[in-house]
């Protein structure tokens, strides 16, 4: 399985509007993609302005798919709530650990 995760500096008042948005507009164009298992929105509770996107994949082919077809679009879409440009970083989940998480992921 492979991850990628976006580190979004964004502006608190707007948090609200930005999870309803990723809920309701981005999450879907997420869906479109063969390979994709699921989006986890991640706040820390001590940086409210820090704000994480997981995305998880079976492989990494598709979510670079994904990155080159549609994360410019996204990225458009979440300019208005950042205070700062989205960094993102891919790593590859290793399965032999989180055997819970992982029992529900389809084979």
């Amino acid at each position: 399985m492979f991850a990628r995760v976006c580190e979004l500096h964004i502006k608190p008042e707007r948090k609200a509007e930005l999870l309803r948005m990723m809920k309701n507009d981005i999450l879907p164009l997420f869906e479109q993609y063969n390979g994709f298992f699921d989006l986890i929105p991640l706040e820390l509770d001590t940086h409210p302005r820090k704000f994480f996107t997981i995305s998880l994949w079976h492989d990494e082919e598709d979510a670079r798919t994904y990155a080159k077809e549609s994360f410019p679009k996204i990225y458009d879409m979440l300019e208005p709530f950042l205070a700062a440009p989205i960094t993102v970083k891919h790593g590859t989940i290793d399965e032999s650990i989180p055997k819970n998480f992982l029992a529900t992921v389809p084979a």
